[in-house]
């Protein structure tokens, strides 16, 4: 693991197609960050009410 200060995630938009959840973890797996920020949009439920997943 790559040690670093914060990892900051924006807009992810889990459960659909274009979220690039497996980067992602990868990505997190990779570098050890004692903090980590999400801002803007966790999960898209208008997409997935409407099936854009």
């Amino acid at each position: 693991m790559t040690p670093g200060g914060a990892i900051f995630g924006s807009d992810i938009h889990l459960g659909t197609r274009a979220c690039q959840a497996d980067q992602r973890l990868a990505f997190v797996r990779e570098y050890a960050a004692p903090t980590v920020y999400l801002a803007g949009d966790l999960s898209d439920f208008w997409a997935l009410q409407r099936g854009v997943s």
